[in-house]
């Protein structure tokens, strides 16, 4: 098959419209795109013309609410928020040895959320956190990078009544030419205080000002008319070869369009990245079906707001349609125009979760790695890891309405989250690398994957020995005897359910919708659940609302375990995988080990777990 895909993945590179993917890019991230803002409307206006130019059909921007209250299944609305005017100024106006920093000119300069000030503005003293006395009712507090790390100095400080605050803790400084950034600071939506982020350097001179007795005024003023956007549009199957009925299950490919500007790879990449796809895929549509896959399904684009807007599209589809607005597959691309030198980030291939392995995997790595190989001269990695949830694919992963559903991305990026995600740090070759993929991918799962015909099986073949062996690898490394062969059982009988699934396939026998809630043969548990475990939850999981819904002082200890370790998101979704009214306590936490292909401490395993129960959102009884 190899000599057929690398033909299919030259016509999609060479089709690939990536000049005008980099102007429209170079467009985007001029807008601050807050998920409920003016900027994100320009955006999402700015994409919907760009969707219809690229030959999408029904291309249409749908407004949700954005009050702040509204749930979308359990994911709240975003509030409304556009910073007009955002100013900081020490010392007096005009006065010699006044420092300015302006919002318009210094992205990620003020804290997303940040309540607005008297139109005048605010006058306050400016003081060291070492010197703060209480109250600070007056006043704004300087925070040094060290003690802005402890999550518990900006609570203590709004306890006090302080105003605001400024700090250089998320600063980011490119190793490459020394420049340093501002970096992300969010607040609550509904925070009643304001702050800067600053540079190292910045944070000196304010600390030298503050010492002299210089005051600070702030100045900050917030629009809170705007709704939340998301933009689709359809690329339709072909008619001569579509299946029946006229409107099978559709193929998605998502996006997130929201983040503060820049934001050129996260995830201004992705936004252009879709509809380079949609371009590269209506140029291809003309092709033979002997030279390029027939598109026998719909192909669904969405551009949303990050979680939160794709599942207010999604449950209005379910409340439309039912389980038939189950997407057959979801490709989601996040990330993907990194330069890999200096960004220090690989390409990757998130797979979905082993609750609903399918063909998607296999072949989207099989892809990747022909791209790869065919730009192999330009350099560059890719690697696959395991589910990890971190962006809009999760929405598609149960144990509710799930879909087949992986991302490409790269990670980590050392200049994520700050103003040094600038175009200069997108690589043109790296976008036209995840645009063919993508485009190639989309092209084979609404083929059914009829165009590999019997090759599906041999690459599917290959894929598990490939993956067995990386199985065993893990399995030797992990040290414990009795974890290790329960993981070499599960993962030799998803491998069975896969190859299981290929051959349906073959025999054209393969369903819409994976099945009613997700579930597939794969992810039976081995025996049968001694107190089944029921999700308490609707819709997708949301790890946000579950670990808001904690008690304290337990919601404070996975608040530090999450900052300690980000990977411990992962761990809890891959539980809330398992929830499905089937497993008991130990096989879901066994199930979620296998997934992460590592033994699960106990001690951490019981705080996951009281986490999961405490919150609500499991219960050994289903809901009355």
């Amino acid at each position: 098959m190899e000599p057929v895909r690398d033909a299919w993945i030259r016509m999609a590179l060479d089709a690939v419209p990536i000049d005008g993917v980099m102007a429209r890019l170079a467009r985007l991230i001029e807008h601050d795109r807050y998920q409920a803002s003016t900027g994100i409307a320009a955006a999402a206006a700015m994409v919907a013309e760009a969707a219809r130019e690229a030959g999408l059909i029904d291309v249409a921007v749908h407004a949700f609410a954005a009050d702040g209250e509204r749930t979308f299944w359990t994911f709240a609305a975003p509030r409304a928020w556009t910073p007009s005017i955002a100013r900081l100024r020490v010392g007096e106006a005009d006065a010699p040895g006044t420092l300015t920093l302006d919002h318009a000119s210094q992205p990620f300069l003020l804290a997303t959320y940040s309540a607005p000030t008297p139109d005048a503005g605010t006058r306050a003293r400016l003081v060291s956190i070492a010197e703060a006395d209480a109250p600070l009712h007056d006043a704004i507090v300087l925070v040094d990078a060290d003690t802005y790390r402890d999550p518990e100095c900006l609570p203590a400080l709004r306890a006090r009544g302080a105003l605001g605050f400024v700090t250089d803790g998320p600063c980011c400084v490119d190793p490459d030419t020394g420049t340093a950034y501002s970096g992300r600071i969010e607040l609550d939506a509904w925070a009643q205080w304001f702050g800067f982020s600053v540079t190292h350097a910045q944070f000196a001179a304010l600390s030298a000002l503050a010492a002299s007795g210089a005051h600070a005024h702030a100045t900050i003023l917030v629009d809170r008319d705007a709704s939340m956007p998301v933009v689709t549009g359809v690329l339709p199957a072909q008619q001569d070869v579509a299946d029946e009925p006229a409107s099978p299950a559709e193929v998605w490919i998502t996006s997130h369009l929201c983040h503060p500007r820049p934001g050129a790879n996260d995830n201004g990449s992705g936004v252009v990245g879709l509809l380079g796809v949609a371009s590269t895929l209506q140029a291809l549509s003309s092709q033979p079906a002997s030279a390029w896959p027939a598109r026998r399904r719909p192909i669904r684009f969405v551009w949303a707001p990050e979680f939160v807007g794709t599942a207010a599209f999604y449950r209005a589809r379910v409340e439309a349609a039912g389980l038939s607005a189950v997407p057959h597959a979801v490709l989601n691309l996040d990330m993907i125009g990194e330069d890999q030198a200096r960004c220090g980030s690989p390409f990757v291939v998130e797979r979905t979760p082993a609750t609903t392995l399918s063909p998607l995997v296999p072949v989207a790595e099989w892809v990747v790695d022909g791209v790869f190989a065919a730009t192999a001269g330009a350099g560059g990695r890719w690697r696959s890891v395991p589910f990890l949830g971190y962006s809009d694919h999760a929405l598609f992963a149960g144990p509710h309405l799930a879909a087949p559903a992986v991302q490409f991305a790269h990670w980590p990026d050392r200049f994520n989250h700050s103003a040094a995600d600038t175009l200069d740090k997108v690589s043109p070759l790296e976008m036209r690398r995840s645009i063919a993929a993508a485009a190639l991918l989309l092209a084979l799962a609404a083929d059914d994957y009829a165009a590999l015909a019997d090759g599906l099986r041999a690459l599917t073949r290959d894929w598990c020995d490939r993956d067995a062996q990386a199985a065993e690898h893990a399995a030797a490394m992990a040290g414990d005897p009795a974890w290790r062969d329960t993981y070499l059982r599960a993962v030799a009988s998803a491998h069975r359910t896969l190859r299981a699934q290929v051959g349906a396939l073959a025999e054209n026998e393969m369903p819409d919708v994976p099945t009613a809630h997700g579930r597939n043969a794969g992810s039976e548990p081995e025996a049968a659940a001694i107190r089944p475990i029921h999700p308490q939850w609707d819709g997708p999981f949301n790890l946000r609302a579950m670990i808001g819904a904690l008690p304290e002082p337990l919601r404070a200890r996975m608040q530090a375990e999450i900052r300690h370790d980000k990977r411990t998101l992962a761990w809890l979704a891959n539980i809330a995988l398992h929830i499905d009214g089937r497993r008991d306590a130990r096989a879901i936490l066994d199930g979620a080990s296998h997934a992460m292909r590592q033994p699960l401490d106990p001690a951490r395993a019981d705080l996951f777990w009281q986490a999961w129960l405490q919150s609500g959102w499991a219960a050994p009884q289903p809901p009355a």
